[in-house]
């Protein structure tokens, strides 16, 4: 059953997965964190959320992210972010990063848990 919300609000409560594709790296820090503040006081202990973006490498090499940095930037006030800046957003937030997965394409699929 897939169910709408609205972010910076309320989500409903004590779903087993959220899912949230290309949402965090339009919003700088603060705003990305009062999104995951919210759908933190939504989660059970037990509930993942699925985050799909693209995880900057830190090395300096040429990708595709890097470029939609500026971009998000630019357009949004956004941006792509590193594995170390997620884990501490999400440290912030009150979760924590079980896993990143990545895929054939730029994305990563970034799973995310409550901190015990």
């Amino acid at each position: 059953e897939f169910i709408t919300g609205n972010f910076f609000k309320k989500i409903p409560k004590n779903i087993d997965i959220y899912i949230m594709k290309s949402v965090l790296h339009d919003w700088e820090d603060e705003k990305a964190l009062d999104i995951l503040r919210t759908v933190y006081s939504a989660m059970r202990s037990e509930s993942i959320l699925l985050v799909v973006e693209i995880v900057i490498d830190e090395k300096n090499i040429r990708q595709f992210g890097k470029l939609l940095d500026v971009a998000m930037l630019v357009l949004s006030g956004g941006k792509e972010r590193t594995e170390l800046e997620y884990s501490a957003l999400f440290n912030e937030a009150g979760l924590k990063i079980s896993q990143i997965i990545p895929t054939a394409s730029p994305f990563s699929i970034i799973e995310v848990k409550r901190k015990v």
